[in-house]
């Protein structure tokens, strides 16, 4: 793991040659923050990265994972979906 120490240590400057993008985390770890993890168990709206038309969802129960393409809204508001699914 060593001969690849360099290229997983997190860069001073985002103008290094070698390592990952600037940031506060190990060379171990996940570049990107997930502190918001917390919000996908409490009830949200959801909705695809790439649709032909509005297509926002209650996930009520809070019990949906979403993929990459898939964002959420840490919210439960009906009228909202509504709204956003309208013309």
């Amino acid at each position: 793991m060593s001969a690849f120490y360099d290229d997983l240590v997190p860069k001073a400057t985002a103008s290094d040659r070698r390592g990952r993008k600037p940031g506060k985390y190990k060379w171990y770890e996940i570049q990107d923050t997930t502190d918001y993890f917390m919000e996908f168990d409490k009830p949200k709206i959801v909705y695809p990265e790439i649709a032909m038309e509005p297509r926002f969802a209650m996930d009520v129960e809070g019990i949906f994972y979403l993929l990459k393409t898939v964002f959420l809204i840490p919210a439960l508001e009906p009228y909202l979906v509504a709204i956003l699914n309208s013309n």
